[in-house]
């Protein structure tokens, strides 16, 4: 993916994926984590980056697992707002400032080999038959 408007592309492992949240009748939320290396003068850090997907998006991490590569399409959020006392729960007159990160596509770079029953059949279909073979040896004609 190429950066569009005020959306970037960053790649990485799905570190968590947390269950979809309803928040409110109309509005749901789904939050993950992706691990995401980088070398900086020879040495390697990691990052743990939290995202958020938000409505319909939320179903795009169904079948991802865990440990998948994947690419996200993301854009930066920020909102100010008024700060409050935590014991009485007033307004101190201070701003505070936080930031989201929204995910807006998911694409997984993991290939994952098949693990359905079709995937295994021609392994058992030979063992079936070494056995029928190793049962006739037996016979005495």
């Amino acid at each position: 993916m190429e950066k569009r408007n005020n959306y970037y592309p960053i790649e990485g492992k799905l570190y968590l994926k947390k269950d979809e949240v309803q928040i409110t009748d109309s509005f749901k939320k789904r939050e993950f984590v992706l691990e995401v290396t980088s070398d900086y003068e020879g040495k390697i850090f990691t990052e743990l980056i939290s995202f958020e997907l938000l409505q319909g998006a939320c179903e795009k991490l169904d079948y991802v697992d865990v440990g998948a590569t994947i690419e996200v399409m993301f854009s930066c959020r920020g909102r100010e707002y008024d700060k409050k006392d935590k014991a009485t729960g007033q307004p101190t007159g201070e701003k505070g400032y936080f930031n989201s990160l929204k995910a807006t596509s998911i694409q997984s770079k993991t290939v994952v080999a098949p693990t359905t029953p079709e995937s295994t059949a021609p392994q058992q279909v030979q063992n079936l038959t070494k056995e029928i073979a190793d049962e006739f040896q037996d016979l005495p004609f």
